[in-house]
């Protein structure tokens, strides 16, 4: 990595070309630590015995996350500019108990399930989840992975019925983009 000149060492003329990637800025005299609260009480930090964390973490079995919670909600609306230290409440939840009724123009086969129940099913298969985040809207899809997505709809329950809008492929299609959402 290039030593880089100070602040005070550049002149209001003088430019600097910097490799973005390797440019780190700190700007706290003191490192910045999260305060993760649990049932409204503080978590205390714990020091750890580095030989035998080590030792232990090396030992664990690489498991597959299939219940680890995801971010549904937070107390103050998303893209907003706060202040360094602010409290952001996160409600998380499993992906099997988000439902798809939270969603807008949901597929009427979907209303009464889980998310968790197409990403466990058909949004599995690696084919079908790239197919799915392949396209933004459903008209994009071309007529060959749309009879493919089609008959994986078909398979998890879900018809598709493209003559009323709560049951067409574009509300499948729809609400399969919003469950990977949550993968």
């Amino acid at each position: 990595m290039a030593t880089l000149p100070t602040f005070n060492q550049i002149s209001k003329n003088q430019t600097v070309s910097l490799d973005r990637s390797q440019v780190v800025v700190e700007v706290a005299a003191q490192p910045v630590f999260a305060k993760v609260v649990r049932e409204g009480f503080q978590v205390p930090p714990v020091t750890f015995n580095p030989a035998a964390a080590d030792f232990f973490l090396d030992n664990l079995d690489v498991l597959q996350p299939r219940q680890t919670p995801r971010v549904v909600g937070q107390s103050i609306k998303p893209g907003t500019k706060v202040n360094v230290g602010t409290v952001v409440d996160l409600v998380l939840a499993p992906a099997s108990v988000i439902p798809f009724n939270i969603f807008e123009n949901v597929h009427a086969d979907l209303a009464q399930r889980n998310v968790g129940d197409l990403l466990d099913g058909m949004l599995a298969d690696p084919v079908t989840r790239q197919t799915v985040l392949k396209y933004e809207k459903a008209e994009d899809v071309p007529l060959a992975e749309r009879t493919a997505l089609t008959e994986s709809f078909v398979a998890a329950d879900v018809r598709i019925n493209d003559a009323a809008p709560t049951t067409s492929f574009t509300a499948a299609f729809n609400a399969a983009r919003g469950a990977l959402a949550f993968k």
